[in-house]
């Protein structure tokens, strides 16, 4: 069981707050926005690269950077948001990169999504399930949601303020040094190796996708194997695909 969803960052924006410079320069900097899409499965053992949305085709930060070494995909739109055609290219990214495994992707229904969805439809081991349009309760709410990108955004806080504090005997504002190229390296630390497996399985237990596994694990192996873990989404992606019409608006 997957789940994709993405999330904006206004990188320059100090940890604590407000800047201490009010000037209308450094207030635009603060307000630099760029996205993040998120995918894992539902134990974290198989977290998509990241893929990253911004204002401009090629960031001066950036253009002498390797972020395909860095495993980093970067699109680019005049808002820094997602739409229908980067939503196209990462679903093509996301069949190519599950194979042949049957597996569940939940997304939610937002109309780049839909329409990305029908554009490009999901293979037959793929099935592809939208939440509803308003989720009212917090059992209804998506995995990524639910502490994931919270949690990221935590740890990229903390690389921040590390910066702001090593910059203190500088003449210079870290808000004017700190470039794009430390935010992408500070997001894809938190993602690959700040971010705990524990959370992200909490989280998709949070939005009741997914009944609890600990019992079954234990009796199985106090340390599951990579083939235990497997065995047990896909077992759980099969179940999860007859959801209750009532909790979900629509299925492909």
């Amino acid at each position: 069981v997957y789940n994709m969803d993405e999330t904006g960052l206004f990188w320059r924006k100090p940890p604590f707050g407000v800047s201490p410079a009010q000037d209308l320069l450094t207030t635009k900097r603060e307000n630099s926005r760029v996205c993040f899409m998120l995918c894992t499965n539902s134990t974290g053992s198989d977290r998509l690269p990241l893929w990253v949305i911004g204002h401009t085709h090629t960031p001066e930060a950036l253009r002498r950077v390797n972020l395909k070494a860095m495993d980093i995909h970067w699109r680019y739109h005049r808002q820094a948001w997602l739409t229908q055609s980067i939503m196209q290219e990462w679903l093509l990214f996301f069949y190519n990169h599950v194979g042949d495994r049957r597996v569940l992707l939940l997304l939610d229904s937002h109309p780049d999504h839909q329409a990305a969805v029908e554009a490009t439809p999901p293979p037959p081991n793929v099935h592809v399930q939208l939440f509803p349009t308003h989720t009212g309760t917090p059992i209804e709410q998506q995995p990524i949601n639910s502490g994931i990108s919270q949690t990221i955004k935590h740890y990229y806080r903390r690389q921040w303020l590390a910066y702001i504090v090593a910059c203190k005997g500088s003449p210079q504002n870290p808000v004017y040094t700190m470039s794009l190229y430390h935010t992408i390296s500070w997001i894809n630390q938190s993602w690959r190796h700040d971010l705990a497996n524990a959370i992200i399985y909490k989280a998709f237990r949070k939005s009741t996708l997914m009944d609890p596994q600990i019992e079954f694990i234990r009796e199985v192996s106090t340390k599951p194997s990579r083939e235990t873990i497997l065995m047990v989404e896909r077992s759980q992606a099969l179940k999860t695909s007859f959801i209750p019409l009532t909790r979900i608006s629509r299925t492909y």
